[in-house]
């Protein structure tokens, strides 16, 4: 059986990683299941891009948002698509196309 440790305990094993161990998420699935994803380099900077457009042309900040937004344009083949997806998945923040727009021509 596993000891539970006082909060601030160090955790046992090793503190070193691995150069290419690289950065990974953890995705909670709509019907319950888990995903372990990697998470590039790239894919970081450009969420972190989306992020930076979102504050510009909105006027808000979230990671969240920014890499839900990044899948989306990510499987969006025209700018006409990614409005369609943003329609039906995130409605309740009514876009403006120039925003659409940029996010598509950021990825593509």
């Amino acid at each position: 059986m596993a000891k539970i440790e006082p909060r601030g305990a160090k955790a046992v094993g090793s503190s070193n990683v691995a150069a290419g161990a690289g950065k990974k998420t953890l995705r909670m699935k709509q019907g319950g299941g888990v995903v372990v994803e990697e998470v590039s380099d790239v894919q970081t900077t450009l969420v972190n891009k989306i992020d930076d457009l979102l504050e510009a042309q909105v006027g808000i900040r979230d990671e969240e948002l920014s890499t839900t937004i990044y899948n989306l344009a990510k499987a969006a083949k025209e700018a006409d698509e990614l409005g369609e997806q943003f329609d039906q998945k995130l409605h309740d923040f009514a876009f403006p196309d120039d925003f659409v727009i940029d996010v598509f021509e950021l990825l593509h």
